[in-house]
């Protein structure tokens, strides 16, 4: 649904890349949701709220020390592979200089693990499992590809490896004892995954001379980007490590985990367009195109209206039903997590699209941090005050509070480039258009109607046809404006 609604926005012979791009990665995306929605049912029976808050919890301080050795390199080094793509030689002398840094700091983030996992006495056999994903971001080159606009080679690779994955846990994951074999498995196919990778990056490099290359250059602008990659792990990460210190309860973090990976789903659906198009408009900013900078971004606004709305109702809506025949017994407080979370899909969407497709492009990243570190703070003392009191509704609630302040702040940086009315004129038919969908699925009739996963699936194809269908009684237009775009394909072919 996104890449058609995309796609007919962007239907000419510059956007090819960036179409062919969207395909791979909404594809990657399916797959990614996809994988997901099976498995979590099965582990949720497997290791109950307990089993899964523990694995919530340990793959959240693990992920600190990954954070660690990726030091900002991701955005970064995809950046600059974009900026320098068209002299191979320049490129690959950034790659290697990129990739060796990575490599000296993932030895430094084992170390301090080392230390870590010494000092620690609870869940030392989960944390030994998790390591392994600290090891597979040395093997992680996909920032390059990225760079390259190469997006069908990441997703290929990522759609094989989870397949793969959901295999596994399927065939061999059968009871709580095998937590530890769970969470191994996700760094192993890591590795594996990443590996694959440099199979195809050959043919992007040329040979240089090792003597000449500089780390020391990029380690200021890796700075740069860590900054904030740490501040925005403090309000997504964070929350279930305090939920976990604070609480000394695994079941709440499994709460959270589970409310939090059916957000998930949403804000990777919205955030989607502006990750794809960013490094395309990181090369557009290097090459001074700024229209077709400002007709990337009015795309990203109308499509973030279209798409966020209806999934953050959506989502509200059909909770009451979906999570008792989803996630089993034990899990029934998720339902009101996600009333409180599902707002995420709208305000991190909000600022992936400022921040992705207009701040980070051009050059702006220091900037943009200082936002995320003030909705780090913020996030991190809500945490202190809400959490000892309502637990993981506390999270949710700093969580929100923080993405909401960060949002606000990068409009407000943003305010040189587009003005306020840009992102809002389009919203109110959407709003009128979600609110009434949001009736529908929460009708009188069909709350009648005993709670399984045939509702769920009604209460979805009834709020997709009531949206879609008075966005065009309110004549939007966004929505006629593909849909004559359908026509006009359909009379082609």
């Amino acid at each position: 649904m996104t890449f058609l609604i995309y796609s007919v926005l962007t239907m000419n012979k510059k956007n090819t890349i960036i179409v062919k791009n969207y395909i791979f990665t909404t594809v990657y995306q399916m797959v990614s949701y996809i994988v997901p929605i099976v498995v979590t049912p099965y582990l949720s029976r497997i290791f109950g709220p307990s089993g899964v808050g523990i694995q919530s919890y340990v793959c959240a301080v693990t992920s600190y020390f990954t954070m660690f050795a990726m030091l900002g390199t991701s955005i970064y080094g995809a950046r600059e592979i974009a900026q320098c793509r068209d002299n191979i030689l320049i490129c690959s002398t950034k790659f290697w200089e990129i990739h060796f840094l990575k490599v000296i700091t993932t030895f430094v983030s084992a170390i301090i693990w080392c230390a870590f996992f010494l000092l620690t006495t609870r869940y030392s056999s989960f944390y030994l499992a998790a390591a392994v994903q600290i090891i597979a971001t040395i093997f992680d080159v996909s920032w390059f590809f990225e760079g390259h606009e190469k997006m069908d080679v990441i997703a290929v690779r990522n759609i094989i490896v989870k397949l793969l994955n959901c295999i596994f846990v399927f065939s061999r994951i059968k009871s709580s004892n095998d937590l530890w074999i769970y969470i191994l498995s996700i760094g192993v196919f890591t590795i594996v995954g990443n590996l694959s990778l440099w199979i195809s990056i050959k043919r992007y490099l040329v040979h240089i001379d090792f003597r000449s290359i500089n780390i020391r250059r990029h380690i200021k602008n890796t700075l740069v980007y860590f900054i904030p990659t740490f501040a925005t792990f403090v309000y997504t990460v964070l929350d279930k490590v305090m939920i976990g210190v604070i609480t000394k309860s695994e079941t709440e973090n499994g709460l959270y985990e589970q409310a939090e990976r059916i957000v998930n789903i949403g804000k990777n659906l919205v955030c989607t367009l502006p990750n794809v198009i960013s490094v395309r408009i990181s090369y557009l900013f290097a090459s001074g195109n700024e229209r077709e900078i400002m007709e990337k971004f009015k795309i990203s606004i109308e499509f973030y209206w279209l798409i966020g709305l209806p999934l953050t109702m959506g989502m509200i809506g059909i909770s009451h039903s979906f999570v008792p025949w989803y996630f089993g017994n034990g899990f029934e407080q998720v339902e009101y997590l996600i009333y409180i979370m599902s707002w995420l899909v709208l305000v991190v969407g909000a600022s992936a699209v400022l921040g992705r497709v207009y701040l980070t492009p051009s050059g702006q990243r220091a900037r943009s941090s200082k936002a995320i570190v003030a909705g780090a703070v913020f996030n991190f003392i809500l945490n202190l005050v809400l959490i000892p009191k309502f637990g993981a509704y506390g999270a949710a609630i700093a969580t929100l509070a923080g993405e909401v302040l960060v949002t606000f702040m990068y409009l407000y940086m943003c305010m040189e480039f587009i003005r306020i009315s840009d992102f809002y004129t389009s919203s109110i038919k959407k709003i009128i258009a979600s609110v009434v969908m949001l009736g529908f699925i929460k009708s009188g009739f069909l709350n009648k109607l005993a709670t399984s996963w045939k509702l769920t699936m009604i209460q979805i194809v009834i709020g997709a046809v009531a949206y879609f269908f008075v966005l065009y009684i309110l004549k939007d237009k966004l929505t006629i404006r593909i849909l004559k775009k359908i026509v006009m394909l359909r009379r082609i072919n």
